[in-house]
């Protein structure tokens, strides 16, 4: 049996974390809980602890963010009756025995260690099987898509976080990473190089985007790709309409009312996020193609896509696209379970 899974929720944050919010139960808002998880048709997903920018300014406070939502998730996901925490293939495939979801846990944000690999292995002895090496900022190690560079990629001592990552079996998410941190990372990790939450550039010229260079890359080295549903990442007209929001709200603007100012634009169709996973399959295959939603990350989603549980609504239009049955299993799970469970032998 192939088991599906996503590798990229924001729901520790923007979820967990909110007044009100239960796990178990179908919630109004958001995008994401156990419920319509189950109506999705998932059998385990990655929930990502977003650790917002303002905690890469104070000492210690990243990493206290990081253990925080990481308990808070444990505590949500251990009460709930029909999920469970998991760390490795054999795991996910003992809770689906068991009619039970697993969670995978992984940081979003590598200002989460605060430059300290005791840090890191702290994060790595609580679960985490992925870091996303940097937000939309640079950090002290690394530079980020969305800002100038100030690094020329990863320092040295970022490189030495690399190496620790492959040996505690931490994955270094590409996704955010920019172009020079990207390649750094792929000359210094031994691992499959693994972006769990981007698109493709050529379709749409947005930084957070692979060049066709970076996804062959990944695909050549045996990783994965987790095609994002932001409709920035995945529609032209929506990415220039955001970039001329951006502009008229000014740097200074925070990201509430960032948010709630793009949750005006219209989306676009599912079919502009379905050009996404046929252009990378026809670039290099459909085997290092996944599911890197960004639920509960993102203010909106291309119609008519509502939450979690309308992802078979993405499976009938890939299919209606000319994607396989089997196809359509490894990009729903099994293309990175493979990699995962052949990273960990």
């Amino acid at each position: 049996m192939t088991l599906s899974i996503d590798l990229h929720m924001d729901t520790p944050t923007k979820g967990l974390s909110s007044p009100g919010f239960s796990f178990s139960t179908r919630n109004a808002t958001g995008h994401v809980d156990l419920p319509r998880l189950n109506e999705g048709g998932l059998d385990g997903a990655f929930f990502a602890s977003w650790i917002e920018p303002q905690y890469a300014e104070l000492d210690g406070s990243g990493f206290r963010r990081a253990v925080h939502l990481l308990q808070l998730t444990r505590k949500a996901v251990e009460s709930a009756k029909g999920a469970r925490i998991v760390t490795s293939v054999a795991d996910l495939r003992e809770a689906s025995r068991e009619g039970e979801i697993g969670i995978f846990l992984a940081v979003e944000g590598g200002h989460a260690i605060q430059s300290s690999l005791e840090r890191l292995a702290d994060l790595a002895d609580m679960g985490i099987r992925y870091m996303t090496l940097t937000w939309n900022h640079p950090n002290a190690w690394a530079d980020a898509c969305c800002s100038p560079g100030v690094h020329g990629g990863l320092t040295s001592f970022g490189k030495s976080v690399i190496q620790a990552m492959d040996r505690l079996g931490v994955f270094p998410d590409l996704s955010h990473a920019a172009d020079d941190t990207f390649w750094d990372v792929l000359d210094t990790s031994e691992a499959p190089p693994l972006v769990t939450h981007s698109c493709a550039r050529t379709l749409v010229d947005h930084p957070r985007n692979l060049t066709d260079e970076m996804a062959l890359a990944v695909a050549e080295r045996g990783g994965i790709l987790g095609i994002n549903f932001f409709p920035a990442f995945v529609d032209p007209e929506f990415c220039a309409a955001t970039r001329a929001l951006e502009a008229r709200l000014g740097p200074d603007a925070d990201w509430p009312t960032r948010r709630r100012a793009m949750g005006t634009i219209p989306v676009p169709s599912i079919e502009r996020l379905v050009d996404h996973f046929h252009h990378m399959a026809q670039l290099a295959g459909p085997e290092f193609l996944a599911l890197g939603s960004d639920f509960d990350g993102v203010v909106s989603l291309p119609e008519p896509i509502r939450d979690v549980a309308d992802l078979p609504l993405l499976r009938e239009r890939l299919r209606a696209r000319g994607f396989s049955s089997g196809e359509l299993d490894g990009i729903f799970g099994g293309n990175f379970l493979r990699m995962l469970e052949g990273a960990d032998q």
